[in-house]
């Protein structure tokens, strides 16, 4: 039987098989979590469960898929008797070595929340390994369903993007629903509301990055079709930008010799000698020669400074 599609990205399904009673093949495939239900149908939409919903999903899924393995076994049990039939004396022979060599014999099959407590162990090694704080965050479950709690969880939060979406038919329009479904903002919302929490942590699985101390945020977004709103600004963006206008014109006059109204001829031509340029200002780094024209500027300019005749008159004092 060729079990492969066009549509599937991994065409092998994960499973175990066997040689059944009488030499049929048996396979069980493997429980796959991506399988679980996370969206409820509501008229032509499909809207993501909450937590709680996933985690019966979740549970169910588990349960039919133990379903699934007890059918494809209880069909080999019943051809047990027919095949024994075939060579009982042989079979008869090898039971006294090996009980179950023969197929006459009593069969168990799965309880039905076989998976379930596997994957319950499964996280419980995860715990033991790592530790409850790493796997489940700052909330250590103690029942099953705690545990299971986890699964529902990273489920929810990797499908919160898409909280909604059309109900389709063909896998093309599938995929094209869940790229025209994506909504960044809710993505946004929902990592915030996990991060940004204190006393928060989710656990690896949910919140790997999280920060017990706090963070420094910064992020842009956009999906290519933002608008801007022309409406006016509010009082306290106007605020920053005069803030911002005069620390731009104070950068401007950093590096200013000297600032003066009206200069007269003798300061102009100081300027002149010094290599001031007319705003009173000059490099402070001349890369491509390696000087410093503002030093040498401000040694000229203090030279000059001592060079002013000083004049005092006593004619009027008394």
């Amino acid at each position: 039987m060729n079990i492969t599609t066009a549509d599937r990205p991994i065409d092998s399904i994960r499973n175990i098989t066997f040689q059944g009673i009488g030499g049929s093949v048996v396979q069980l495939n493997y429980p796959n979590l991506y399988e679980v239900p996370v969206y409820k149908t509501v008229g032509n939409m499909l809207v993501l469960k909450n937590e709680t919903e996933i985690l019966t999903a979740i549970k169910v899924y588990l349960q039919n898929k133990v379903t699934e393995y007890n059918n494809a076994l209880t069909t080999q049990m019943n051809n047990k008797t027919t095949y024994y039939q075939t060579h009982p004396d042989a079979f008869n022979f090898l039971a006294q070595i090996d009980p179950t060599a023969t197929p006459n014999r009593n069969y168990n099959l799965l309880p039905s929340d076989f998976l379930i407590q596997q994957l319950v162990t499964n996280l419980d090694t995860l715990a033991n390994n790592y530790g409850n704080k790493y796997v489940y965050g700052d909330t250590i479950p103690t029942t099953a369903d705690g545990k299971l709690a986890l699964i529902a969880k990273l489920l929810y939060y990797q499908n919160s993007s898409r909280p909604e979406r059309k109900l389709t038919t063909t896998v093309s329009s599938d995929i094209a629903e869940i790229q025209n479904s994506f909504n960044i903002n809710k993505k946004i919302s929902d990592t915030a509301n996990i991060y940004l929490q204190s006393k928060h942590n989710e656990g690896a699985f949910v919140s790997p990055t999280y920060n017990q101390t706090g963070y420094e945020v910064a992020y842009i977004n956009s999906d290519g079709f933002d608008l801007i709103d022309n409406t006016q600004a509010p009082a306290f963006i106007d605020q920053l930008n005069a803030i911002k206008t005069q620390k731009t014109e104070q950068a401007n006059i950093a590096n200013k010799i000297l600032q003066q109204v009206g200069k007269d001829e003798d300061a102009t031509a100081m300027d002149t000698e010094c290599g001031v340029d007319t705003n009173g200002s000059a490099l402070l780094f001349d890369i491509s020669k390696g000087t410093s024209p503002w030093m040498d500027a401000m040694k000229c300019w203090a030279d000059n400074i001592f060079k002013i005749k000083i004049s005092v008159n006593f004619k009027n004092a008394q």
